[in-house]
């Protein structure tokens, strides 16, 4: 059993001694925020943009501190990805 074996086992049973739950388990480094439309992780803010009940799309944004980009998905499941400039990205083939 290796050190790092070892070091992965007793940090387990250490765990389950304190009876900490999964959540105060994980402490990410990056900073994170719920938006009043979505929300901020890092550099980059995920936010709802437009939808259509009826026709059902919807539109979701991207934004970091250099671009930007915005994500429409169809009823069906297509998905297009627009720059910040208006340029739709083609799938990699």
């Amino acid at each position: 059993m290796s050190y790092i074996d070892r070091a992965v086992l007793k940090s387990l049973s250490q765990l389950r001694k304190e009876k900490m739950s999964k959540e105060t388990i994980v402490k990410a480094d990056v900073h994170s925020a719920v938006t009043q439309f979505g929300f901020a992780y890092g550099n980059a803010v995920v936010e709802r943009l437009m939808s259509d009940k009826k026709k059902g799309w919807v539109l979701i944004g991207i934004k970091s501190s250099k671009k930007n980009i915005q994500i429409y998905i169809t009823k069906t499941g297509k998905i297009r990805v627009v720059t910040c400039n208006g340029k739709e990205w083609a799938e990699a083939k």
